[in-house]
């Protein structure tokens, strides 16, 4: 309720500002950054050449909300739209993207950010 999200909203507000971490937003989801544990290889910050969709799901910085559900579903439907007229090897990795949509989105509609 409004009452959690508040005690939420005043816990990150005290992390942020009590720790080396910053939050950067992208498209897909949120990154709790600490260059420690950043699969992207970012040192300051997120690296932009190592940053994508299946790197940030992998990556224990990630987070992402009900804000980044239309991303996802309209990746998950590129790719399935991509499936007919691909190689076996192409659909394993389309098949591969469409998998991690679906995880995501199974986590949001379950009410669980991921």
């Amino acid at each position: 309720g409004r009452a959690g999200a508040e005690v939420r909203r005043d816990y990150i507000k005290f992390i942020l500002s009590e720790t080396d971490l910053s939050v950067h937003a992208c498209e897909y989801g949120w990154c709790v950054f600490q260059a420690e544990t950043a699969r992207c290889g970012g040192e300051v910050a997120p690296s932009p050449a190592g940053r994508a969709p299946s790197v940030c799901l992998s990556c224990v910085n990630f987070a992402v909300d009900a804000r980044h559900r239309d991303f996802w579903v309209e990746r998950r439907r590129r790719n399935a739209d991509l499936m007919a007229g691909a190689s076996a090897l192409t659909q394993a990795a389309l098949q591969e993207a469409i998998d991690q949509c679906d995880d995501v989105l199974a986590r949001l509609l379950g009410g669980d950010d991921v």
